[in-house]
């Protein structure tokens, strides 16, 4: 543990300096990542002869509202680097990208609390449905899309409109207070599903590449505020949108 209690106390002094943080919010931030640490250390389990770390990570503050929003994924960022480097050194892998949530639990004893997970989206399945995708020629039928959501849950897209955020109203709800109310859009537009950033705080990915808009392809990995989700496709006779999708919540 020593390598990554260094990375986080160098990285963590870069990052008080940059946001201009002292006192409690010094305090704050390294009781999260030594928490962090300690939560993947003891979370380590064995599966066909290799070792596994969780790859999702709650947070849960005894606080009366998150610090910026900026700032958070700054340090969640930094957070998921030094994991990655930590495991890697050991020979540990994930089961899927590293997924970090923050909440706010006023109920928890201690001021910090992190539960974690197993979520099994891995590269090589996206890998696999890029693969497939092609070798069927699958470009040029009609298709049936899905979103593969964590744990493992298939989204179909059903609407010309999927509204993506935090807010209880949307389409797909993601219970995270780094997620924007209304944080992302996936359209209809000539046939093909393009997925548009609303004006969002944390911003959102395609492939790890911040997006604005973003026509999407099979096997692109999506990623808001630290969930990563899959788009997947298959081929259909008829492929139309229509109204009435269930809501799905990602707790």
């Amino acid at each position: 543990m020593k390598s990554a209690l260094d990375q986080i106390e160098n990285r963590l002094q870069m990052f008080f300096e940059n946001y201009l943080i002292n006192g409690g919010g010094k305090k704050l931030y390294t009781e999260v990542a030594q928490s962090m640490l300690d939560a993947l250390e003891n979370n380590i389990i064995s599966q066909d002869s290799e070792q596994l770390a969780p790859n999702i990570f709650k947070i849960y503050l005894n606080l009366e509202r998150l610090p910026n929003p900026e700032e958070l994924t700054y340090f969640s960022e930094m957070l998921k680097a030094i994991i990655q480097s930590t495991c890697e050194e050991r020979g540990q892998k994930f089961s899927g990208p590293i997924c970090i949530q923050f909440f706010i639990d006023k109920e928890i004893q201690q001021r910090v609390h992190i539960d974690t997970s197993f979520s099994f989206i891995s590269m090589q399945k996206t890998e696999q449905i890029i693969n497939n995708f092609h070798s069927r020629g699958e470009e040029s039928r009609a298709l049936t899309s899905y979103l593969i959501l964590p744990p493992d849950e298939f989204f179909k897209l059903r609407k010309n409109v999927v509204n993506i955020g935090r807010s209880e109203d949307n389409d797909v709800v993601i219970d995270n207070l780094l997620v924007s109310r209304l944080h992302a859009q996936i359209r209809v537009i000539d046939g093909k599903h393009i997925i548009f950033d609303i004006n969002s705080c944390s911003g959102t990915k395609v492939n790890g590449q911040r997006i604005y808009q973003h026509p999407l392809n099979a096997g692109d990995v999506i990623e808001i505020a630290d969930v990563s989700f899959i788009y997947y496709c298959e081929p259909d006779d008829k492929f139309t949108p229509e109204r009435g999708n269930s809501t799905q919540k990602i707790p």
